[in-house]
């Protein structure tokens, strides 16, 4: 659990999905993000002083509120 919320991560076919689940006034609430596996970028030198960083596409974003029906 991380600020409150469930989350994971995986990957499968080139693409990570970040999921986030979480209780807010007693709906739930449901976040995933598809994720490039691979870097699109990747800047720095690779050394100590300047490392290599990779920068990946955010390509979707879901998010859905669930509740109950009374």
């Amino acid at each position: 659990m991380i600020a409150g919320k469930f989350c994971g991560a995986f990957t499968v076919q080139n693409s990570t999905i970040v999921n986030n689940y979480w209780l807010e006034e007693g709906k739930l609430h449901i976040e995933f993000y598809n994720i490039s596996a691979k870097p699109v970028a990747t800047t720095g030198k690779g050394t100590e002083e300047s490392p290599s960083v990779n920068s990946y596409q955010v390509k979707t974003y879901q998010k859905a509120i669930l509740e109950r029906s009374k």
